[in-house]
């Protein structure tokens, strides 16, 4: 009934996206179907096109001059065009109206004459309403509603004036509602009489008296409408005129397509005659047009004529609610069902081909579609939107949702009498069934499901001859208290009776196995995560503009955080979305998702005690949440199981189907056959403490109990190293096959010492067996996982385990000592020989030598190589070549990317393929780099104040602006008034720090290319101090989450303020010239001028270390740099790479919130100065000159020794020979080499002033042959530089206060000349590309002299060195025509000369 009916439709809101797909898909099929002739043009007579369960109202179709009972109505030959009956029927106000088509022989094209006339035709239709059973009869007294097109509503017309005159037809004229015109030509048309000649042309005198009654002012037209004029009261008039000529103009005009009549409502149709009743599609203005005024005129019967028969069916109902027991009208689940539903979620459930099976193949189609999912997936939702769908198509349905909660609504017999309700309440036949059986006196047992299904399905229900199937859904099967019983009832339904069940539940064995033996066809489909993820985004974005945030984009990242953290649970996310739309602070949504909602935690805590309740599998089911909520992985099923073996004792039958059940689904199996937690609240419910719930977890019990069961396999028989260990024995390294829980252990035994409890001496002493027994062959196996991290994470761990260890056990005794030397030799084997042991496990297991991020890290060297190592290992993965020397180097946050800068050059690397992917030209040198938040972007300072932003994609510049120093005080800005101490970018506040002012860092906007701020640290404690203390070095936190940068001003002090605002939040005097920070952002180094590296927490500036570094020049330090998990720092300089693991990098990054390590253990005293192991410092290299076939490098030592030493291994391939002693005894220092390849010669100069000059040649054995000194002169002051010509024949010797030149052929002084030196400005010499030619560099000038004389040629008084950059450093041999300068200064040089 529509109205009763709609009293469950009104619980939800409406939409067509079912109906219109629905619509659509009847379409696409049924495109290409044409019927045969017959079928097109429709049968004569009264036609049901559509019987529903409980008919109410009645449509009559009639159509027209030369159209049929279905051609009228059809747009093609194909049945889904059909719209009376393929379109109406699913529209929601239609669910009650019965759809007939009446036709009769109006095809004027037949030769054959006929006398049939309009009254004819009226007169057939009277009497064929009055002979339909459907139609007829003394209780039928439904509405009818008369749909005319062209002279079909002169037929309509004619039928009932003809009933008004007939007593006996009284019944049918008075049922008469409505009438629909559509271009009936009530005063004729004026194509009627060309249509008239046209047949006596055509068919001769074959004549058709109907169409004599449509000429213009026809006896019978006026006849008509003269009596209808006055027979119409009561009745609904609604005309529509067609308002598009056709080829031969208006057929039926506007004046004749209305009656003007009082009451007459009058519409038009944007079409022409013929198309006035046919429609493209559902959406279709002209059919949207027709529809409504349909269903306008439904809800005008419903309110009027159905009004009394409304109230007895409601009556009927409530009567029935009572007689079946039940307390309440189902409707309050299903409105809950779906209001979390949003627009376009579930469909991909009714998209499914197999759904459309289940929906519309009822003979051949399955009778059960099983739906299952883990809990809180969104089935009860899914089940709503099925209902919803069923509705909106007009199908009988009826639903249960199943409640454990609620006893009434958790057993099969309550679920028998919704049912029974519900199908009562759409069918007439069924409601009057069990209207006879409350009559009657027929009791029944409420609580007994078997004698409800005889008395009442089997007996009454399943016995009526239904015009539509019966769909049932049922929601949460699981949930019943009694769902054995249930199976066989369902089988006992036969075949014909087409009943069709939608059932909804958590996986289970017990439904397969009934399904199975109950015979019950069925499809089974599954809630998979990526369907739940999807339905979830799509909840989650129509709820997103509650959130409050700062930005669009902070919004979309919470909405992708909720998504990520989802794991497919839709409960969870209901949740957390009502919650989050109430928070303020982003403090408050975080507290908000680490937090286990009251209402999921009520659900587990039902579903443990339900686990609880099943104490045969207690013990499984710990052991599996065990194992899958503590492990560093998923577990793969097979290892699950044997885990469970050696844990428990027991190996369960078909895991992956038994895991979730056994588990109450907190459990579920992936698609790749992975064991994972449903949902990550299912691991904080379990392990936080909790008065309430049996069912807990203590966590470290539990990894304590896997680390137990790790160490025992290690220690067992699988892992046992080979009998014998010759190296070339083929079956030396034989081993039984390893369980699947093989590779779980050896990879991640160590990483569950860390949640442990150090005070259990059962791990202290299994550790130190494995040690003694199998760690060869664990280390073995290790290795042959192609990846030694585990090496050194292992090594980590037990450090740490023994630290924490130390007040129950001695650091000096001998087990802890055994592990400390352990822990050490597998760091110095992976170091050692990492390569050897990857490329041959089984070499462990022979004599070797005393043995001591997972990411990568790169260095560069200048001659435009860049090698790229392992983070942990420090095995070398690949090599690129950039070209030029290589200033700057930066990974990119996603993907393997590098990109690598020079001077004048930006390139952009795949470091997984050692691909090129672009390069770019920078005019200038870039001073410092980052990557965007996306790394789509990459944002470049360089050196000549521009900050560029390239496109990686595309490998192009995209933007740029130009940034200064300033005053912010004066409102001024500067341009080349200092140069760039430091460059840094924030990318995460869009922000360029530039510290060019000696005393300030200024900020600029990367977004707006405006200046924003200045910071003046110095007059933090001082508001004009006199003088200002020089900036030294600045830096951000690299953490985009952390809003703060460092700097540091000559004095040693340094502060930590925020960028923003202005504000300190730190100070301290680290004495630090340079700075740097670990990636996480928690760690601060600054390096002293007395080669002190400090390690300090970022926020607070507390000295957590502190290292000494044997080199106390700071300038030959390049940069200190933290690895990517910031458990170490590389120190970098011009002679040596060294990396430092503090203890306190160590720490930290091993213990983070699920760590268990106990504080207390830690000691609180003040971190001592470590210093480097020893080494023999007269050995220290003091100069190098490279062999130029790049196999040798020559080093004069602190010893005045000289050797050549190999680039291959960095061993000492020959010592050469030395500059002996000083006449006191001591040492003098080699302090310059040069090399020649034109001669094979090489200079020394050591620190005394002597020179030496040897001819150094290939020899074999060797690798060099040296000869006696060419030249060995002794000058009586130090020598600062010395330069040999190309051809090897000349030597430039330059001195505090003189330059010499040397003819080498004869060991002669040749020319000298006498100058100033100056200590400000250093003076430089370089060959000119011009062989004959010099070059000399000193204030700031050029000048050119010659080889031969040293006569002055040319001078230029300066090159633009600007400020400090005028003091040069050094002078790289010329390349090509171009010389490149180092300038003394703490940032590159940016100068090149070409010639």
């Amino acid at each position: 009934m529509a109205s009763t009916s709609g009293t469950r439709r009104s619980l939800l809101s409406p939409t067509r996206s079912f109906l219109s797909r629905r619509i659509q898909s009847l379409s696409v099929h049924g495109a290409n179907d044409a019927a045969p002739d017959s079928d097109t043009w429709g049968p004569y007579g009264l036609t049901l096109l559509h019987q529903p369960s409980e008919p109410l109202i009645d449509f009559i179709f009639v159509h027209g001059l030369g159209g049929g009972s279905r051609k009228t109505w059809s747009k093609t030959p194909s049945a889904a065009h059909f719209w009376p009956k393929e379109w109406l029927p699913v529209e929601p106000w239609c669910k009650n109206v019965r759809i007939h088509t009446f036709g009769y022989n109006a095809t004027w094209k037949e030769r054959a004459a006929s006398e049939l006339n309009v009254h004819d035709f009226g007169q057939a239709l009277l009497t064929d309403i009055r002979n339909s059973p459907l139609l007829s009869g003394d209780d039928v007294r439904t509405p009818i509603v008369l749909i005319g097109h062209s002279m079909g509503g002169q037929v309509i017309k004619k039928m009932l004036l003809m009933a008004k005159h007939d007593p006996s037809c009284a019944g049918v004229a008075a049922r008469i509602h409505t009438i629909f015109f559509l271009a009936t030509p009530h005063r004729g048309s004026n194509m009627a009489p060309i249509l008239k000649s046209m047949l006596r042309l055509v068919a001769g005198n074959a004549s058709k008296a109907y169409v004599d009654s449509l000429v213009p002012s026809s006896e019978t037209i006026q006849t008509i409408n003269d009596e209808f004029r006055h027979a119409y009261q009561g009745i609904h008039i609604c005309s529509f005129f067609e308002t598009v000529p056709t080829s031969v103009g208006i057929i039926v005009d506007k004046g004749s397509a209305i009656l003007g009549l009082p009451g007459e409502q009058i519409s038009h149709l944007n079409a022409d005659h013929s198309q006035m009743c046919k429609f493209d599609s559902p959406s279709d203005s002209n059919y949207c047009r027709l529809r409504d005024a349909f269903a306008a005129t439904i809800s005008s019967i419903e309110k009027t004529t159905l009004s009394s028969q409304m109230h007895r069916h409601r009556d009927e109902m409530r009567e029935l609610l009572r007689y079946l027991g039940m307390k309440e009208r189902p409707g309050i689940e299903f409105a809950n069902a779906i209001d979390h539903r949003t627009e376009g979620s579930c469909s991909w459930l009714t998209d499914k081909e197999s759904f459309h099976q289940w929906l519309d193949d009822l003979d051949g189609g399955p009778k059960c579609l099983w739906l299952q999912g883990e809990p809180a997936t969104g089935k009860s939702t899914l089940a709503g939107h099925v209902i919803q769908c069923l509705e909106e198509c007009n199908r009988d349905c009826s639903y249960f949702f199943f409640q454990h909660i609620n006893s009434r609504r958790s057993t099969v017999a309550e679920l028998l009498c919704h049912l029974a309700w519900q199908m009562a309440l759409s069918n007439t036949t069924v409601r009057a069934e069990l209207l006879d059986m409350c009559g009657s006196g027929v009791t029944i047992d409420k609580n007994d499901e078997r004698a409800i299904w005889r008395a009442v399905f089997a007996n009454r229900i399943l016995r009526v001859e239904y015009q539509q199937p019966q769909y049932w859904v049922i929601d949460a099967l699981d949930e019943c208290s009694n769902p054995a019983s249930l199976f066989p009832l369902l089988a006992k339904i036969e075949k014909q009776v087409h009943v069709r069940i939608f059932v909804t539940s958590r996986p289970s064995l017990e439904f397969e196995r009934a399904f199975s033996q109950g015979r019950i066809p069925r499809i089974t489909e599954s809630v998979t995560l990526e369907a739940s993820l999807g339905d979830i985004k799509l909840f989650l974005e129509e709820h997103a503009s509650f959130f409050l945030a700062d930005s669009e984009l902070e919004r979309k990242e919470l909405v992708n955080k909720i998504l990520g953290m989802s794991n497919g649970n839709f409960l969870w996310t209901a949740l957390m979305v009502k919650k989050i739309e109430n928070a303020v602070s982003k403090e408050q949504v975080h507290a908000i998702l680490n937090s286990v909602p009251r209402e999921i935690g009520g659900l587990y805590t039902d579903i443990f005690r339900n686990v609880i309740a099943a104490q045969d599998n207690i013990d499984i089911a710990r052991a599996i949440l065990r194992w899958t909520l503590c492990t560093l992985r998923p577990l793969s099923v097979d290892e699950l199981k044997e885990a469970l073996r050696l844990d428990i004792g027991m190996s369960p039958y078909q895991l992956e189907m038994t895991a979730g059940p056994i588990c109450g689904h907190l459990v579920r199996v992936d698609a790749d056959f992975r064991v994972r937690a449903a949902h990550q609240t299912v691991r904080e419910f379990l392990f936080r403490e909790q008065d309430d719930v049996d069912f807990g977890m203590n966590k470290e019990e539990e990894h304590s109990r896997i680390m137990k069961v790790c160490l025992a396999y290690l220690r067992g028989d699988e892992m046992k190293p080979p009998r014998f260990r010759r190296a070339n024995s083929s079956s030396s390294h034989k081993q039984a096959k390893r369980s699947a829980f093989s590779s779980y252990a050896i990879i991640h035994f160590s990483d569950h010492l860390s949640f442990t409890t150090t005070s259990d001496v059962t791990h202290f002493v299994a550790l130190n067996d494995l040690v003694m027994t199998n760690s060869l062959s664990w280390i073995d196996a290790v290795a042959g996982t192609e990846d030694l991290a585990p090496l050194t994470e292992t090594a980590k761990n037990v450090t740490v385990y023994l630290e924490r260890r130390a007040k129950y056990e001695s650091p000096l005794g001998a087990e802890t000592q055994n592990l400390l030397t352990w822990a050490n030799d597998l760091i110095y084997l992976v170091a050692q020989f990492g390569k050897a042991l990857l490329s041959n496990p089984a070499a462990i297991y022979h004599p070797t030598p005393r043995l001591q991020f997972d990411d990568k890290f790169a260095l560069a060297t200048w001659e435009g190589k860049i090698y790229i190592y392992h983070e942990a290992t420090f095995q070398e993965i690949a090599q690129l070549t950039h070209g030029d020397p290589v200033n700057r180097l930066r990974f990119a946050t996603v993907n393997d990317y590098l990109v690598s800068a020079s001077r004048g050059k930006l390139c952009f690397w795949n470091t997984t393929t050692a691909e090129l992917l672009w390069s770019i030209d920078i005019p200038h040198m870039t001073l410092a780099f980052a990557f965007g938040e996306d790394s789509k972007t990459l944002h470049v300072a360089t050196a000549a104040n521009y900050a560029i932003e390239v496109d990686v994609l595309l490998g192009r510049e995209v933007d740029r602006f130009s940034f200064c120093d300033g005053d912010e005080d004066e409102k001024r800005e500067y341009r080349d008034r200092w140069p760039l101490v430091r460059v840094d970018f924030h990318i995460g506040l869009g922000l360029l720090g530039v510290a060019s002012d000696p005393t300030s860092v200024s900020f600029w906007d990367l977004e707006e290319h405006g200046f924003v701020a200045q910071f003046y640290p110095s007059r933090l404690t001082d508001p004009e101090p006199d003088p200002e203390p020089m900036i030294c070095a600045f830096i951000f936190n690299p953490n985009p989450e952390i809003n703060l940068a460092a700097v540091s001003v000559e004095g040693g002090i340094t502060y930590v303020f925020d960028p923003e605002t202005g504000t300190t939040q730190a100070t301290a005097v680290t004495g630090g010239y340079m700075l740097a920070a670990s990636p996480d952002g928690t760690i601060l180094a600054a390096r002293t001028k007395k080669g002190v590296v400090r390690l300090y927490d970022f926020q607070t500036l507390k000295l957590l270390h502190q290292v000494f570094t044997h080199d106390e020049d700071v300038l030959s330090l390049a940069m200190i740099v933290f690895n990517s998990g910031s458990s170490r720092f590389f120190e970098i300089s011009a002679y040596y790479f060294n990396v430092w693991e503090p203890s306190a990098l160590v720490r930290r990054s091993n213990s983070g919130d699920d760590s268990s390590v106990d504080v207390s253990h830690e000691a609180a005293t003040p971190p001592e100065l470590i210093r480097p192991r020893t080494y023999d410092d007269e050995r220290d290299i003091w100069a190098v000159a490279a062999h130029h076939d790049n196999d040798f490098i020559f080093c004069g030592r602190r010893d005045g020794s000289v050797a050549a030493y190999a680039t291959a291994s960095g061993k000492v391939a020959q010592e050469m020979y030395t500059h002996g002693q000083h006449t006191h005894g001591r040492h003098v220092a080699v302090r310059l080499l040069e090399w020649n390849q034109a001669r094979n010669l090489l200079v020394t100069v050591d620190a005394s002033g002597r020179i030496t000059v040897r001819e150094v040649s290939m020899a074999s054995p060797g690798p060099f042959k040296i000869s006696e000194p060419i030249l060995d002169e002794s000058l009586d002051c130090s020598v600062y530089q010395i330069l040999i010509s190309s051809d090897g024949k000349g030597l430039l010797v330059s001195t505090q206060d003189s330059d010499v030149l040397w003819e080498l052929t004869t060991s002669t002084k040749t020319a000298s000349c006498s100058h100033l030196r100056s200590w400000e400005l250093p003076r430089r010499w370089a060959s000119h590309p011009d062989m004959n030619l010099l070059l000399l560099f000193e204030k700031g000038g050029m000048k050119t002299y010659s080889w031969a004389t040293l006569e002055l040629l040319s001078e230029v008084d300066s090159l633009g060195l600007p400020g400090r950059l005028q003091s040069i450093s050094a002078i790289l041999p010329p390349h090509s025509s171009t010389l490149y300068l180092l300038t003394w200064d703490f940032a590159p040089a940016d100068r090149y000369f070409r010639f």
